[in-house]
């Protein structure tokens, strides 16, 4: 899936930075995410309603509190409950999701409008909620970057939102940055999010979205 429009991070960062500043507690708190703008929500809800459903893996899962944030990987352990599609993974397996998430420090957009930054990347949807039930579109099982692990892992589709969707319902907040040169907020700010967002019309676009897919996929 692809929207070429200006919401890519550039930006080069030694793994050793990003467990550093991770490793504190409430570490996500001291970094910015990026609000989805308004004027690509039809392409991105266009794209998403027409690919997601075709992914290799589809799973409903309840989040459990296991966390590890990688160099451009963020892993958050699964109790998988039903399985819509895909094989070789079973309800009751427990499996960590490899989200595609970025930290990055001295950040650069394209346009070179921020600078000097803390940044997740988290793709416009927040992490996911311990306990809570949550729709994952997924790509594939993946290597360890630990042989020694044992715990299957399996990466999330590539997509301009993270491919993962709440059956329950959060609040949203949304943050106005019609004045400002970037979409960026400080995420302490967005912390009960499901979705980053710069308006209610975005807000809607993802809510229908979430919608149409929660009911190709209910919960049985």
């Amino acid at each position: 899936m692809v929207i070429t429009a200006g919401i890519a991070i550039w930006g080069l960062c030694q793994k050793q930075t990003y467990t550093n500043l991770l490793s504190q507690p409430e570490a996500l708190n001291m970094l910015r995410v990026a609000e989805f703008p308004e004027a690509l929500v039809p392409t991105m809800a266009e794209q998403a309603l027409k690919e997601l459903p075709e992914s290799p893996i589809i799973i409903r899962a309840t989040a459990m509190a296991e966390k590890d944030y990688l160099f451009s990987l963020n892993l958050q352990k699964v109790s998988v409950q039903q399985v819509y599609r895909g094989e070789g993974i079973e309800p009751g397996d427990e499996v960590q999701i490899a989200l595609n998430t970025k930290f990055t420090i001295n950040a650069q957009t394209i346009e070179g409008m921020v600078a000097d930054e803390k940044i997740a990347e988290l793709h416009f949807v927040n992490e996911m909620e311990e306990g809570k039930d949550y729709l994952i579109f997924l790509e594939k099982k993946i290597d360890p970057l630990d042989k020694r692990e044992q715990q299957a892992i399996y990466r999330v589709v590539e997509s301009v939102i993270t491919p993962v969707f709440g059956y329950e319902e959060r609040e949203n907040k949304i943050v106005d940055v019609s004045k400002s040169i970037s979409t960026y907020i400080d995420y302490e700010l967005v912390k009960d999010n499901e979705f980053f967002v710069t308006s209610q019309k975005t807000l809607d676009g993802f809510m229908e979205l979430k919608k149409q897919l929660l009911a190709q996929f209910p919960k049985s």
